[in-house]
């Protein structure tokens, strides 16, 4: 399903119309599996030139292991927060990537 909405012509209007320097996912729930990011960043990395960045929240205990299966398809930007502010309903630590 998600190939096929993202190799089809609504896409490629989508595109031409906004002029897009950049797609990010955002996750605001903390739902992203470490699976489904994978293939969600490989399919839009086949389908588009545009850096990808991913926003996901802790929330269920899986962010950074999201981060790193999006990282390994592609994704070029991950947001992450500082220590102090880090995991529970905000975003994984930075200090896990340093």
């Amino acid at each position: 399903m998600l190939t096929h909405w993202i190799t089809g012509k609504k896409w490629q209007s989508v595109l031409r119309i906004w002029a897009l320097i950049l797609l990010c996912i955002k996750d605001m729930a903390g739902l992203l599996v470490p699976q489904k990011a994978d293939e969600l960043v490989r399919t839009l990395k086949e389908a588009t030139s545009l850096p990808i960045d991913l926003h996901t929240h802790y929330t269920s205990g899986v962010a950074s292991m999201t981060y790193l299966k999006a990282v390994e398809a592609g994704c070029d930007i991950i947001d992450t927060a500082i220590s102090p502010f880090a995991l529970g309903n905000q975003s994984a630590g930075n200090r896990s990537y340093g």
